[in-house]
C-alpha cells in the first residue's frame, strides 16, 4: 500500500499543531513606543502581541479547528482503508469541504494559513484506496 496519504495527513496535522503553537508564540499584532532622547533623536521600541495575548484563550478555538478536522479525517480514512467503508470516504470529503469553507470564510484572518492543511487532506482523501472488509 502506498504511504503518501498517510504522510500528507501527518503533515497536515503537523501544520495544524504549528498554527496552535504560533497562536501563543508568534507576535501578529504590532505596536511600538517612541522615546525622545535629550539630543533630539527618537528611539522606537517595537513590540508585538500574540493572538492569544490580545484576544484571550478563546482565540485558540478557531486556531485548533484544523487539528480537530485533521484527526477526524484521519479516522475516516482509516475506516475507509481498513474496513472498506465508503462511508468513511464520504465523511472525509465532507470534512475536507468544511475545512475549505473555513479557509474561504477566514481568508482575511487565519484562512490563508489553513489552506495547506486543506490541500494536504484533500490529497490524502483522494489517494486513500478503499480497503477490503
Amino acid at each position: 500500500m502506498e504511504n503518501k496519504p498517510r504522510y500528507s495527513t501527518a503533515a497536515a496535522f503537523g501544520w495544524s499543531v504549528a498554527l496552535i503553537v504560533g497562536a501563543f508564540t508568534v507576535p501578529v499584532y504590532g505596536g511600538g513606543e517612541g522615546f525622545a532622547s535629550g539630543h533630539g533623536t527618537v528611539r522606537i521600541l517595537s513590540t508585538g502581541s500574540t493572538l492569544v495575548s490580545v484576544n484571550g484563550f478563546a482565540a485558540v478555538i478557531p486556531v485548533a479547528a484544523p487539528a480537530v478536522v485533521t484527526a477526524l479525517v484521519w479516522l475516516a480514512l482509516h475506516w475507509k482503508r481498513s474496513r472498506g467503508s465508503s462511508t468513511g470516504g464520504v465523511l472525509a470529503w465532507v470534512l475536507v469541504c468544511l475545512l475549505w469553507s473555513f479557509c474561504l470564510l477566514g481568508a482575511f484572518t487565519i484562512g490563508l494559513l489553513v489552506v495547506p492543511v486543506a490541500a494536504l487532506l484533500a490529497y490524502a482523501t483522494l489517494r486513500t484506496p478503499l480497503g477490503s472488509a
